[in-house]
């Protein structure tokens, strides 16, 4: 079959074959792949792909401002085309070897589970930017198989990239937590899922489910349980049932949304805390907002203050958690 006539579906013809295929042929052009549930299109040039997408529109400008490996201004010039994205980043080799890694892998662990669909190569179609990356058909689907088993492996622990995460309301042994991790925790303050954990920290959804994963594992972090609230329409317009009292009430408007830096800070403050004995934190956790207590040296009473002040923090922290709508 020639790569210039090659078209048909995968019960006949997998994607691999496709592939190796049109590598054979050192061709260059665009290879088309539709399902009814997924489509994709993967680039090649001299029989090696350049970039794979599974969006109908080249998003890869976006995608490299919205992960700063492209500055504004660079971006703005490359859209006016006044300066070629090849020439952008012929001297950021690290990003053509992440980036288009990361993309290319990630669209073929997709587009290989699919059973049913159809292909066809258009000879001679390029990508709107050419960039200088290139990587071998065969090591591009090595790279994808080991992606699929790790994914697998994320999918025991996070069902999908829009899985709801939340803090744990308790921390039962010390845990190390390193930079990665820490930003993950910090990031839960007004990110919740994979996908706006990715969005918010500018990396890849892979490695936000990957470190969401391991947080959930070690028991830093639970998965949020969305409850829905009856509600009763009111000439057209639905509101929600008065909620009940209870023994934690909402923030009041004086107190403010902690932002994601202000979480951090507040986290390394607790978990300094709970190096303290278990029975100091049962009894921090038990501190009555305000207390007349004896007389004390002020050097006790201020540590004291400071601790029962920690606890409420905490408690007010996962209370934001809570409430925080992504």
């Amino acid at each position: 079959m020639s790569v210039a006539t090659l078209k048909g579906t995968f019960d006949s013809f997998p994607l691999p074959d496709v592939l190796r295929l049109v590598a054979a042929s050192k061709e260059t052009g665009l290879l088309q792949v539709d399902s009814p549930t997924l489509g994709g299109r993967i680039f090649v040039v001299d029989g090696q792909i350049t970039y794979a997408t599974t969006r109908s529109d080249d998003q890869l400008i976006d995608d490299l401002a919205r992960m700063e490996h492209i500055s504004e201004e660079e971006r703005e010039a490359i859209e006016r085309r006044a300066v070629q994205l090849e020439d952008v980043l012929s001297s950021r080799a690290a990003v053509l070897g992440i980036f288009f890694g990361y993309q290319v892998t990630e669209v073929l662990v997709r587009l290989l589970t699919l059973v049913d669909g159809s292909f066809s190569f258009d000879v001679g179609v390029m990508t709107k930017h050419q960039t200088a990356y290139r990587v071998d058909v065969e090591a591009a689907l090595e790279a994808a198989a080991v992606r699929s088993a790790e994914w697998e492996k994320i999918h025991k622990i996070i069902p999908g990239v829009d899985t709801s995460f939340r803090m744990a309301p308790v921390i039962d042994d010390e845990i190390t937590i390193d930079p990665n991790r820490w930003a993950i925790l910090a990031a839960l303050a007004t990110a919740r899922t994979p996908r706006e954990i990715a969005v918010a920290l500018k990396i890849f959804e892979f490695d936000a489910a990957k470190r969401l994963a391991e947080l959930a594992t070690s028991g830093l972090i639970v998965v949020e349980e969305r409850r829905s609230e009856p509600v009763v329409i009111v000439e057209g317009v639905p509101e929600h049932r008065p909620e009940t009292a209870s023994e934690e009430q909402e923030p009041t408007s004086e107190e403010q949304e902690m932002t994601s830096k202000e979480a951090a800070e507040l986290l390394g403050s607790f978990i300094a805390l709970t190096d303290r004995p278990e029975e100091e934190q049962a009894e921090l956790e038990e501190a009555p907002e305000e207390q007349a207590p004896e007389e004390q040296a002020p050097e006790e009473q201020d540590e004291e203050e400071e601790d029962v002040d920690l606890a409420r923090r905490w408690r007010r922290l996962r209370k934001d958690h809570r409430s925080i709508e992504g």
